[in-house]
């Protein structure tokens, strides 16, 4: 079912209207003399760690796609993944992104149910990945900016959700074979999904974990990459922030950040940043200035995208292929 276009738009006008309350709230001169004030080596140093998140997106789908058989090239990924971007800021950040990218790719490949595995996997080895960073800040309890008993539930829960989307996405064959035998009355577009997922290739358990845990490892690589994006933004704004806070709050905030409420979660993130940076004893106005940066850091990103797009899009179709085992 498609979202009504005033939907997207309000989601939209809710998430600019939240970011405009706070900047009213904390006050404009403050926020932007917080920015004004960053070192300029240190914002370049951790846009550099945002476009290997980037890159690192790319390397990690295109390698659960060759293991099972898709061959999507490398550019082809990049351009699907800035249209996801873009989808973000609509259909509300990280499920939205998903969402149109497991569209995209399937429209390529015809390969529905090894498509939506990789989007599965995909999703599941990150969120472990991040979670696992994160319960590393425990071993430092004491300093820890919140309650420890919150950070290892939640990382805990994380990483016990990730595992069952991973394991779903290895029996998805099994569970649409059983999902048929039931006399339910399916959509035609979900019948035809369960029976293309009934019908294809499946890897044995031991390919398929040697793929879910060299997804994990890239995935650890890029969530590292995440956190030294976020460190980097605070150390270039004069923040007093340590390596247990970057390990303890901005998984949190990225986890929460799943949740699609508004547009690409905008405003829902700025408030996440600015509570639980609070709780470090940094300032909201400079808080709210590092949520601005990173906004301003997924822009460029896009910009410089979209003038490398259109040669990523002339190789998109001829370097697509199957190559089902």
């Amino acid at each position: 079912m498609r979202r009504a276009p005033g939907g997207h738009a309000i989601r939209l006008a809710v998430g600019v209207g939240i970011v405009a309350i706070l900047v009213g709230v904390y006050g404009i001169a403050d926020v932007a003399r917080a920015i004004s004030g960053a070192k300029p080596l240190l914002l370049a140093a951790a846009f550099g760690a945002f476009v290997a998140v980037f890159g690192l997106r790319v390397v990690r789908l295109g390698r659960i796609l060759d293991r099972l058989g898709l061959i999507v090239a490398r550019r082809s990924l990049a351009a699907i993944y800035l249209e996801s971007m873009a989808a973000g800021w609509l259909l509300g950040g990280g499920v939205g992104s998903d969402s149109v990218r497991t569209y995209r790719l399937v429209k390529m490949n015809r390969e529905a149910a090894a498509t939506v595995s990789a989007a599965l996997v995909e999703r599941g080895t990150g969120v472990a990945a991040l979670a696992s960073l994160a319960l590393v800040a425990l071993v430092r309890m004491d300093e820890l900016p919140v309650d420890p008993l919150l950070l290892g539930a939640v990382a805990t829960a994380s990483l016990g959700g990730s595992g069952v989307i991973v394991f779903l996405a290895s029996r998805l064959g099994a569970l649409s074979d059983w999902l048929l035998t039931r006399r339910l009355r399916w959509p035609e577009w979900v019948h035809g999904f369960l029976r293309e997922a009934s019908r294809s290739p499946r890897l044995d358990d031991r390919r398929w974990w040697s793929m879910a845990l060299d997804a994990y490892a890239t995935g650890l690589m890029m969530q590292f990459a995440v956190l030294l994006s976020y460190a980097l933004m605070c150390a270039a704004l004069r923040f007093s922030t340590t390596w247990v806070d970057v390990l303890t709050l901005f998984p949190l905030i990225e986890i929460a950040s799943m949740v699609p409420l508004t547009a690409n979660n905008l405003g829902v993130k700025e408030v996440l940043i600015v509570a639980l940076l609070g709780r470090a004893g940094q300032e909201a106005s400079g808080a709210l200035g590092l949520s601005l940066v990173y906004r301003s850091f997924e822009a460029l990103l896009f910009t410089i995208g979209l003038v490398l797009l259109p040669a990523a899009q002339s190789t998109a179709h001829p370097s697509v292929g199957s190559d089902r085992r």
